[in-house]
């Protein structure tokens, strides 16, 4: 079925790290096909994505199989700090470690190593893609409120 990103977090991150991930997706998207590259079974696999300020409390990084969708899920914090305070580059990086560590906590009999490591070198590819076009985000190059 594919891999599938969702991003949540706090009133002050929410919007900007859903937006920022879907641009991420979107420059993945030439050098890794979400829809058909990684899993191994047919069960759809989702990289979920937290930015929850620290003083809101804490969600533990999991994984876990949901029966009735046939999907996998598997949730990563991000690093909030790095996220809020940082430029786009940093936060491309903090969402991308936020990712990569998700996508290593689904077992290997969901996704292969060698999906895994070419998933993270799309993570890769996808943020040097949006570096080089500095327009698609410039909208978060300024730090958020924290």
């Amino acid at each position: 079925m594919g891999i599938v990103f969702l991003a949540s977090g706090s009133p002050e991150t929410s919007r900007s790290v859903y937006e920022l991930t879907q641009e991420l997706a979107y420059a993945m998207g030439r050098s890794f096909d979400l829809a058909t590259d990684a899993p191994l079974k047919s069960d759809t696999v989702v990289l979920n994505v937290f930015a929850v300020a620290p003083f809101r409390g804490a969600i533990p990084n999991g994984a876990s199989f949901k029966r009735t969708h046939a999907e996998y899920w598997s949730s990563y914090n991000i690093d909030f700090e790095k996220y809020v305070a940082g430029d786009a580059q940093a936060k491309l990086e903090a969402l991308c470690a936020a990712l990569a560590g998700a996508a290593n906590q689904v077992p290997d009999r969901r996704m292969a190593t060698e999906e895994k490591r070419r998933f993270e070198a799309a993570l890769s590819d996808g943020v040097a893609l949006l570096l080089s076009e500095p327009e698609r985000i410039s909208r978060f190059q300024r730090p958020l409120p924290s």
